[in-house]
């Protein structure tokens, strides 16, 4: 089954034929994230975007990021990512993807 349907994400009503789910965006992200980041085992924690557009089947879509920083917080650090994803060179999704890159030690 497709990762979102396991989610309980699979096929929105609302959303007009030929027409990507946005949680499809969102997991570029993750993407992201692992050609940016030195990961070991790793979990996302959370995505704050913005859906600018609908991006449709025969799109050309870009995915582009920075870190924009890490942080550490009950001995896990952190890291953010700004993501931005272009469908044909416009806007479709912007916002801030957080994981944790290294888990802290147990003991």
């Amino acid at each position: 089954a497709d990762h979102l349907e396991r989610l309980g994400q699979g096929d929105l009503p609302w959303l007009p034929p030929d027409t990507a789910h946005p949680g499809h965006l969102i997991e570029l992200g993750n993407e992201l994230l692992v050609v940016n980041v030195l990961l070991g085992p790793w979990i996302h924690t959370g995505s704050a975007v913005s859906l600018h557009r609908a991006v449709t089947v025969g799109q050309r879509l870009e995915a582009r990021a920075v870190v924009a920083g890490t942080r550490e917080r009950n001995g896990n650090r952190h890291v953010d990512l700004d993501v931005l994803v272009l469908a044909d060179g416009e806007p479709a999704l912007s916002g801030r993807h957080t994981a944790i890159y290294v888990l802290a030690e147990r003991g």
